[in-house]
């Protein structure tokens, strides 16, 4: 996917994930690469296209489930 570093134009080799990366790897392809060069200290965290659309939808079934939530606090806390 990426090839070259943006910042320096090295090559770049794809890093380890965090664990939270890992969870977020159930759901989405996601990859994390970093810098060969020693001097340079670029690393990023890429989403392809592919997965970039799931992600909306996922943060939208989110943020709506925030609201309803907050929604149903709001409506019960006028019944006595």
């Amino acid at each position: 996917m990426i090839k070259n570093c943006p910042k320096c134009g090295a090559s770049v080799v794809r890093g380890r994930r965090s664990e939270m990366m890992r969870t977020l790897s159930e759901k989405l392809k996601v990859y994390r690469y970093r810098c060969k060069s020693k001097e340079c200290n670029w690393e990023s965290v890429v989403i392809p296209n592919s997965s970039k659309a799931k992600l909306k939808k996922y943060l939208l079934i989110l943020v709506g489930m925030i609201v309803l939530g907050l929604l149903l606090i709001f409506l019960f806390s006028f019944i006595p």
